[in-house]
């Protein structure tokens, strides 16, 4: 049967009101990039503590991850808060120990994101034990960082979940990661050398789940030789231990 030019401008004026009524053509979604902010944060000279644990309060409260410039930043201790997210160029974004406790310090927090960053302790003391310490965390990340040069321990998490993957740990002087009592942890392809105790010990201080997976270690040892009259180089190795 013919369809006749009345029948088409009704059909059409049909299509209008479909459309008007609510049809809508499917669009592809596009992935849009996460803001981020310096937050005013550039490489000085001088101790940038204060600017640094600023800006890491607003990544926090905002939301918008700080992202750390290229450069050597000279810094004493930073707390980060719940939701705090760090981002920096891996191997150029140094944050560079000049004392008083952990470099960086996390506690009763959750969905912690450092990535790109490199903690320097230049073999200095530390009153805390570590360069970063975290208790009682859930969710941090840890990727594509350095944490190089401690006199003490690299990492030290009492009550962690979470993932440290992709890192470099490395002229340590006890364990380069100790892990107490997790709550779910990976640690993957990380490289761990240079430690005057273990590279890795994971452990627990009474029975209970931990879940903790260790996956490919690239391993070595070789201290300077500048070290070598104060301590004997010892295999980076991986130890766990109970109660379990």
């Amino acid at each position: 049967m013919a369809v006749g030019r009345r029948e088409l401008m009704l059909g059409t004026l049909g299509m209008g009101l479909a459309l008007a009524a609510g049809f809508r053509p499917v669009r592809a979604q596009r992935n849009i990039a996460q803001p981020f902010s310096t937050y005013g944060v550039v490489p000085r000279a001088g101790d940038q503590t204060a600017a640094l644990q600023d800006a890491a309060d607003q990544a926090a409260e905002s939301g918008t991850p700080f992202f750390l410039p290229p450069g050597n930043y000279m810094s004493g201790k930073l707390e980060l808060k719940s939701g705090t997210q760090i981002q920096g160029v891996p191997g150029k974004s140094v944050l560079c120990y000049t004392g008083g406790g952990a470099l960086i310090s996390i506690e009763n927090a959750s969905d912690i994101r450092l990535t790109g960053l490199t903690l320097e302790g230049e073999a200095k003391p530390i009153d805390s034990g570590a360069l970063l310490i975290a208790e009682s965390v859930k969710g941090l990340t840890l990727s594509d960082c350095r944490v190089i040069g401690s006199a003490e321990h690299g990492i030290v998490l009492h009550e962690v979940s979470g993932r440290i993957t992709d890192c470099e740990i490395g002229l340590i002087g006890e364990s380069g990661l100790f892990s107490q009592d997790a709550a779910g942890l990976e640690i993957a392809h990380n490289h761990v050398h240079d430690c005057g105790a273990n590279g890795i010990l994971v452990c627990r201080s009474e029975v209970g789940e931990d879940a903790t997976m260790v996956i490919r270690i690239a391993s070595s040892a070789s201290w300077p030789r500048a070290a070598a009259a104060e301590r004997t180089a010892t295999p980076s190795t991986c130890f766990v231990r109970g109660p379990y």
